[in-house]
This record gives C-alpha cells, sequence and structure tokens, in this order.
C-alpha cells in the first residue's frame, strides 16, 4: 500500500513539475486560462510533495528517551548548583521533622554538611519515607536549596533516576490548568519529554523511576491553594511519587496532597545552639571570619539574639556575607539586641542590598515592584511585553509600515497597500494577542502617518501620497479599535465585519476627498480601494487565527541548529504544504486585479503575487514548522539558550524570506518576465527588494512563531524610560552572580522572597538611600 501511494506521488509530481516547467517557459503564455493553470499546477505539486514525503514520527517510551532526560536533569541542575557556589559553601544540617513533632527524621553531631554530605542524608531521608511527601517550610529555611540537593542526591545514587525539579512560580491558576502548564513546562525545561508525545503526562507519572519535584505551591496564593490541590491530584494521583515544597498556608494544611498525615514533613529552623555551633565551624575553617569569634566565644549568652535572628538559612548566609570584621559583627549584636526581631531582619537585609552597586539595586526594585504587580514570582523575557503599556506595543507594530509602504510604492498597482496594512495587521496580533488594547488607536494612527506621509511624499507623487496618507493611517487606526473582534475568541461573523470595516471606511473617505479635491488627493475606484485592504487585512486574520494560539501568550521558539541526530525527517513535505497554503496571497493579488483591469491582469497579479510573496511566505513557514518538531536532542533551556533559538528563529524568517524573495523577483525579471506583459506597466521591483520583503513579511512571520520582536519592544521602551538597561539579559546574568537570582529552567527568580519583598518595597522609597555596613567592602558584581 505504501509503495503504491509512492508511486503515485512520484508520478503526480514528476507530471505537475513538468506541466509548470513547459507553461512557464512557454512564450505564448498570456491568457488568463494558462495563468491560472499554474496555480492548479502548483497546488497539485505540492499536494504531491506531501504526500511522497510525509513520514510522522512515533513517540517513544520513558525508556527509549532514559538517558536524554537524565542528561537534561544533570544539565539543568548542576549549573544550579554551581552557580549557587553550593560545592563550596557549608550547610546547617536541616531539621526535617514530622508532623507534629520537633525530631528531625535524621540527627548527628555535625555542625555542617558539605554538598555531598546534603545530598546522601536527605536521599536517604527520602528513601525512608512514603514516595508522596509534602514538606512545609517558612520563608527562608532552605525549602529550595533541599529541593536541589534532593535532585542531585537521586541522581546521585542512581542514574536511572529521573527526578524532576520544577518551579510551580510560572503557574496562574485563574488562567491555565495543572496539566497545561506541567506540559508546557516538560517541553520547555526538559525538552527530551517532546519526543514522548501528546501522552507524555501519563508516561511520565506512570514511569518507573521518575519523581516530580514541585517547589514554591504557596506563590499561588492562599485563594488558589484548593484549586491547585485537586488539580494536581488529578494529574498526578495519590499513589504516584510527588515531593511537593511549600510554606504553611493559614487555611490548608495540604493534607489533601498525601495519604496519610504523616506524609507531612516539617523543614525547621535551627536552634541558637545550633546556629553557634555553625558560626564557630565557619570562623574556624575561614579566616576571613574570624570576626564571628564575638558572637561564638560568648559564655554569659549576651549573643542569643544574634543567635536567634540567624536560625533561618537565609538570615545566616546574609549576614556572613555581609558581616564580616570583628566592628561589622559587633554592630549586628547590638541591633540584635536593641530592635524587634522584624526591625532586625529589615535592617539585616537593608545593609545586604547596600552592598550591591546602586544601579543594579534600584533596577531590580524595579523589577521586584513590576512582579508583585502581576502577581507572578518569574522572570521569563518572553512575558515582558506585558509590562509595556499596549499602546508603545500598537505604536511599534506600525513602525512595520516604513519597509510595508516603501515595498508598496515599487509593486504592479493591485494588492499593494492592502499588503502594507496587512503587514501592520499581522505584526499586531502577533505581538499582543488577545491583550486588550487601550488607548493605542491615537499613538499606532499617528506613527503610521508620519511614516506614510515621510515616505511618500519622498517617493511618490504628492496626490497620492495624500491619498495613502488618508487612506492607510485611517485603516490603522480602526483595525486597533476592532482589534478584539479579530481574534479566536471573536465569532467569524464580527470578524468579517471587522474586516469589511477596516477596508470600507478609508476607501469611502479616500473617494469622498477625491470627489471634494481632486486636484489634492489622487483617485481611487471605492470597489477596488475596499476590497484591495480587505483582502490584506483578512488574508493576516485568516492566517493568524489558523496558526497562531491568539488565546494565549507568548512561548519562546524551540527552534536550534539540529544535529544529524535530531530525526526531524524531511523537511520537504513541510515546505510543500505551506508554500501550498501560501497561494492564497497570489489568489487575493488576482481578484483585486481581476476587478481593477480584467482576467489577464487579475491572473497575472495572481502568478506574480504567488512567486513573488507566496512561495517565500511558504519556504519560510514550512521550514520553521519543520524546526520546531519535538526533538531529544540535548538542549539545556536556559533563559540565554531560549532567548538565543527565539532570536535565531526571527532572523531565519526575515533571511529566508529576503532571500526566496529576491531569487523570485529575479526569476520573474529574468527567465519569466513574459509573466509581466499584461501588467502594461514598467516593473520597477528588482531583486534588491527582496529585502524589504523580508523585513514584512518575515516579520509577520517572526511575530507569529516568535517572542523575539515583542521582547525587543519591551527593551527599547524599559531604556527610553531608564528603567532597565539594553543588555537585559547580562542584567539578569550580573544578578544571578550577585546571588539575588537564580534559574529556574528557562526563567528567572528571585532566590529569596524576602529579598523580593524588600527591593519592591524600596521602590516606593525612592528618597531612601541605603549606606554599607562600614567597612564593608561590598559584593563584587558587574553592572
Amino acid at each position: 500500500m505504501r509503495r503504491s501511494k509512492q508511486a503515485v506521488s512520484t508520478a503526480l509530481a514528476v507530471a505537475a513539475l513538468a506541466a509548470v516547467t513547459y507553461v512557464l517557459t512557454a512564450e505564448d503564455l498570456d491568457t488568463a486560462d494558462q495563468l491560472s493553470g499554474v496555480l492548479t499546477l502548483l497546488l497539485v505539486l505540492g499536494t504531491s510533495l506531501f504526500g511522497l514525503f510525509t513520514r510522522t514520527p512515533e513517540p517513544q517510551s520513558v525508556s527509549g528517551v532514559r538517558d536524554r532526560l537524565g542528561d537534561q536533569i544533570d544539565a539543568q541542575c548542576g549549573p544550579l548548583a554551581s552557580n549557587g557556589g553550593i560545592y563550596q559553601h557549608y550547610f546547617l544540617p536541616p531539621r526535617l521533622c514530622p508532623a507534629g513533632s520537633a525530631v528531625p527524621l535524621r540527627s548527628g553531631r555535625a555542625a555542617a554538611w558539605d554538598a555531598e554530605q546534603y545530598q546522601r542524608a536527605i536521599t536517604d531521608v527520602f528513601g525512608r519515607c512514603a514516595r508522596r511527601v509534602v514538606v512545609l517550610g517558612a520563608s527562608g529555611s532552605g525549602k529550595s536549596t533541599l529541593a536541589l540537593m534532593l535532585a542531585l542526591g537521586l541522581r546521585r545514587a542512581d542514574r536511572r533516576a529521573l527526578p524532576l525539579l520544577l518551579s510551580l512560580n510560572s503557574w496562574n491558576v485563574e488562567d491555565e490548568s495543572f496539566r497545561s502548564w506541567l506540559d508546557r513546562q516538560l517541553t520547555l525545561t526538559y525538552r527530551a519529554t517532546e519526543a514522548l508525545g501528546d501522552d507524555r503526562i501519563r508516561q511520565l507519572v506512570y514511569g518507573d523511576d521518575v519523581l516530580f519535584i514541585l517547589d514554591g505551591l504557596d506563590r499561588l496564593g492562599e485563594t488558589d491553594l484548593d484549586r491547585a490541590v485537586a488539580q494536581i491530584n488529578e494529574a498526578i494521583p495519590l499513589d504516584r511519587p510527588l515531593v511537593v515544597l511549600s510554606r504553611p498556608a493559614r487555611r490548608n494544611d495540604l493534607g489533601a496532597l498525601v495519604r496519610s498525615p504523616g506524609d507531612v514533613l516539617h523543614l525547621r529552623t535551627a536552634p541558637g545552639s545550633a546556629v553557634r555551633g555553625y558560626l564557630q565551624f565557619v570562623a574556624a575553617r575561614e579566616p576571613r571570619m574570624a570576626g564571628w569569634d564575638v558572637v561564638t566565644k560568648d559564655r554569659r549568652g549576651a549573643a542569643r539574639a544574634v543567635h536567634e535572628l540567624l536560625r533561618s538559612p537565609l538570615l545566616l548566609d546574609i549576614a556572613l556575607r555581609v558581616y564580616r570584621t570583628r566592628e561589622q559583627v559587633v554592630l549586628l549584636h547590638d541591633q540584635a539586641r536593641t530592635r524587634t526581631p522584624q526591625e532586625a531582619r529589615n535592617k539585616l537585609l537593608d545593609d545586604y542590598l547596600a552592598t550591591l552597586p546602586p544601579r543594579m539595586r534600584t533596577r531590580l526594585a524595579y523589577v521586584a515592584y513590576r512582579l508583585g504587580q502581576f502577581k507572578v514570582r518569574s522572570i521569563a523575557w518572553w512575558r515582558a511585553p506585558a509590562a509595556v503599556p499596549s499602546r508603545v506595543l500598537a505604536a511599534g507594530a506600525a513602525v512595520s509600515l516604513l519597509p510595508a509602504y516603501r515595498l508598496a510604492l515599487v509593486m504592479p498597482a493591485g494588492l499593494t497597500r492592502g499588503l502594507a496594512i496587512g503587514t501592520f495587521t499581522g505584526v499586531l496580533l502577533g505581538v499582543v494577542r488577545a491583550r486588550r488594547l487601550r488607548r493605542a488607536a491615537g499613538p499606532a494612527g499617528l506613527t503610521a502617518l508620519l511614516i506614510v506621509a515621510g515616505v511618500g511624499f519622498g517617493n511618490a507623487a504628492p496626490a497620492v501620497a495624500v491619498a495613502d496618507a488618508v487612506q492607510i493611517p485611517l485603516a490603522v487606526l480602526l483595525i486597533v479599535v476592532g482589534k478584539d473582534a479579530l481574534i479566536k475568541r471573536a465569532s467569524t461573523g464580527r470578524a468579517v465585519l471587522a474586516v469589511a470595516a477596516a477596508g470600507g471606511v478609508p476607501a469611502a473617505a479616500v473617494s469622498g476627498l477625491n470627489l471634494l479635491l481632486p486636484q489634492v488627493v489622487a483617485h481611487r475606484s471605492f470597489a477596488g480601494t475596499w476590497i484591495a485592504i480587505s483582502f490584506g487585512v483578512g488574508v493576516a486574520v485568516l492566517s493568524a487565527r489558523l496558526l497562531v494560539p491568539l488565546d494565549r501568550a507568548h512561548r519562546p521558539s524551540r527552534v536550534t541548529l539540529r544535529s544529524r541526530g535530531s530525526r526531524l525527517g524531511n523537511p520537504l513535505p513541510h515546505v510543500a504544504v505551506a508554500v501550498a497554503a501560501a497561494t492564497t496571497v497570489g489568489i487575493a493579488g488576482g481578484v483585486v486585479g481581476l476587478l481593477r483591469d480584467g482576467p489577464a491582469y487579475g491572473a497575472t497579479l495572481a502568478v506574480f503575487f504567488g512567486l513573488v510573496a507566496g512561495i517565500p511566505i511558504g519556504v519560510a513557514g514550512g521550514l520553521l514548522r519543520w524546526l520546531n518538531q519535538p526533538t531529544v536532542r540535548h538542549v539545556v533551556a536556559t533563559p540565554l539558550h531560549t532567548l538565543r533559538s527565539d532570536w535565531l528563529a526571527t532572523a531565519g524568517c526575515l533571511v529566508t524570506v529576503g532571500l526566496v524573495s529576491s531569487g523570485s523577483i529575479a526569476l520573474v525579471l529574468g527567465p519569466l518576465r513574459q509573466l509581466t506583459g499584461p501588467l502594461g506597466q514598467p516593473v520597477l521591483i528588482r531583486p534588491m527588494h527582496g529585502l524589504l520583503f523580508g523585513t514584512t513579511i518575515g516579520l509577520v512571520l517572526a511575530c507569529y512563531y516568535n517572542a523575539a520582536p515583542g521582547f525587543l519592544m519591551a527593551v527599547c521602551w524599559f531604556r527610553l524610560r531608564g528603567r532597565l538597561p539594553a543588555r537585559l539579559m547580562s542584567f539578569l546574568r550580573d544578578a544571578e552572580a550577585a546571588g539575588l537570582l537564580r534559574q529556574a529552567g528557562a526563567v528567572y527568580e528571585f532566590r529569596h522572597e524576602e529579598v523580593r519583598v524588600r527591593l519592591a518595597w524600596h521602590h516606593g522609597q525612592a528618597g531612601r538611600i541605603l549606606k554599607p555596613v562600614a567597612g564593608d567592602q561590598g559584593v563584587s558584581v558587574r553592572c
């Protein structure tokens, strides 16, 4: 059966290719029937190539991706440990106790543990407990460190173990189900799971040696905990292994996540005597910490306030970073004795923040404040546009008219201004998605007016420039106003009416002004202008509704440079199908040309736009679909890697469309020049104008598939306002090196929630100046 299918597909492909070659090179190609036949044959060719080369990859099992998934777990957890200085650090032994007990499950006389001791101890504790456990601990008690040590310890003890560590910071219970969030985070953080297919969650939940470790359940908020617990239990049943870490909830003991109350463990703070022993250990091993003997050699209990203050691993670590000399430790001692516990904690945090460069501190305070505003805890670069006013994004999308309108001035009359307006529509929908636009029509329309006036009066007749300055900005304004009717959540009827209005109102305005001022405004028929704009906007809306999940926020592209072993298969079927679908651009041009100057002109425009625009769109879109397939290749999903991959995909869209368009234009002007005969006018477009296609159509594709264009708008906005630097990722890496941030998969998050809250508080205290502790050398960081 398969061989007969291949034989038929091969025969169709050869016949269609031969027919296309003959018809396109024939000297007497001047009728609409022949030109329409070219479009039909191209469709047949694309369909036959799809049937010839299509090969659906089979989903793999957990055992099939075990080695690669294990390597990705090591690559994910290893840098977290190294960047956090875990292997150069000594830890205060955690006190993990059963509910209702103060006796730790593992006790010992050691004052401090190194990383390997910690990993062995915590693995032993969880090995003796039920495999489904909830760990409750106060803020700063070391829950995230425990989760990381557990994952590293399980991998150290058994290379077959697959501990999947995920942070719940990015889950919004109101907008997304746990299963949907889990699927997205798995494919984003551990990309080998993509090869498991759509059934990956069930395979991992019931897979051998797989353990989900979910950190930060408390950050979802008290009101969402009941819903969150129910959804977690639905996706990962009670009889399957799971470790959840959270702060104690006021109205929910989280016992519903486990089978019995004994499976709820408490991570309790160490007693003051343990803190004193730890400080003695550190002071003896680190000569630069010798100043701590002020509180470690105290015989009368005067330093007990310091020991009680530093019972939290967070505050203990911060104190050792900030206070080193004897004078500084004495100052801490006085603060602990004379202030309330909360005031002493705040002063300790302020002294720590004062060691940072002022510019870094100010910028991080802004980030912390905005995270609090949006009620999220993770810093994902692809969500940066959410912090930018919608009117700025709309005006940024209007900038796409700069190359699009310049291209419209050299294209054959027909679907030219409509193509420019459609470009803006595609960029707008791709960047803002389902976000509501508030007070955005004015800035977008003004930006469009300035661009059209600047380009039009310099490259076209004054009457044409005036007509365009009325037509295009008015269409832009209407598209922004009616954007909500264009996305998927709106009915098809509303979308059709919005598209018709976006074309009809500007067409009526230009026609009416021409009747009143025929010497000032160029003549344009109402029907031709209306159909041209409507087709341009309609093609952009249709492609966006079909290709883009407009009701969901942006996600980073999965495109990476692939190796031979990536098992992606042949790209030809993806490209062939995309090219066949992209002929709608040619059909739209043909309909406009038909109404403008008859069948011959319309068929010529159909082939012209199909070759110059449709084929580049299809090639770029097909390659993107091919490269975005699941892969089991070893890829580490870090923030920088995902951003680079997204920029790679964005650049690929622009370059691919630009190069293919230049080649198509060269064919039309060279071997296929007879196609332009029915136009009855000189063809002004040149191969160099393919670059303009790359920055218009290629930009639309990039906005559909990638998050980098929106991120660029956000970075420019933050930089203009002086909030964040242009090199935002370098700044976040510096903050990570300073110990303030950590990587959690493809996102950053604040290492400690208390530090984030304190930074956000300082953002509202603009006049407050933090001074470093006397004698402090500060933290060495780059800003």
